[in-house]
């Protein structure tokens, strides 16, 4: 990694189940349900739609600060799901980063762009360095690629000399999230997660977050 001189700030943020939503009639009590055995695809997809409201919120809020923004999400129907969101809220220009539009934005070329948002297929050889804030969802990848996602902002050529990186969890893939951050390893932090919930079989969890 190389070492830029720019304040780093990581936060984390758990995005708040909806006390009505049907998340808690999908987990057991292990995980403040109500659910005699967790029902995993559904619980997950909650989960999911929580972590995106709240990406979408925060975005928002800092929008309207005057901020500009960078996103990381998993596949480009994510991509277009968020921009989607945002548009609704808080009209603005909106890229999406892929291999045929691979932007570097730099305070020497000023632009109108508000957001940015890529997936992790695309955090390698461009620059964002004319913004501060970047908010995640939760991705459970390797190393090197976030390392490579957040080295989009952690720039040499980075205007601000501070950036925050947010990092957005929720559900049951805040469980999750607690453990691989302990094992940087994706499976090892499902196992203990599954352990600790009476799961035996972990390739559906594997399968729905990977």
């Amino acid at each position: 990694q190389f070492k830029t001189g720019i304040v780093v700030e990581e936060k984390e943020i758990e995005a708040p189940i909806p006390a009505d939503s049907p998340y808690y009639s999908y987990v057991p009590p292990a995980l403040g349900g109500t659910a005699r055995e967790i029902k995993l695809s559904l619980a997950l997809a909650e989960s999911y739609k929580a972590i995106f409201t709240e990406v979408v919120r925060l975005a928002v809020d800092y929008l309207r600060q005057g901020e500009k923004i960078f996103i990381c999400v998993k596949t480009k129907a994510q991509q277009e799901q968020v921009r989607d969101r945002i548009m609704a809220l808080y009209p603005c220009h909106i890229e999406l980063i892929s291999a045929q539009n691979d932007l570097s934005l730099t305070a020497d070329e000023p632009n109108d762009i508000m957001v940015l948002i890529t997936t992790l297929s695309h955090v390698e050889g461009y620059s964002v360095a004319d913004r501060r804030i970047a908010i995640n969802p939760v991705i459970f990848s390797d190393q090197p690629a976030r390392d490579q996602r957040d080295a989009r902002l952690n720039d040499p050529g980075q205007i601000y000399p501070s950036i925050t990186l947010i990092t957005v969890h929720g559900g049951i893939l805040s469980y999750i999230a607690a453990r691989y951050e302990k094992t940087k390893n994706v499976s090892k932090a499902v196992k203990g997660f599954a352990k600790d919930i009476g799961v035996e079989d972990t390739k559906e969890i594997l399968r729905q977050i990977e």
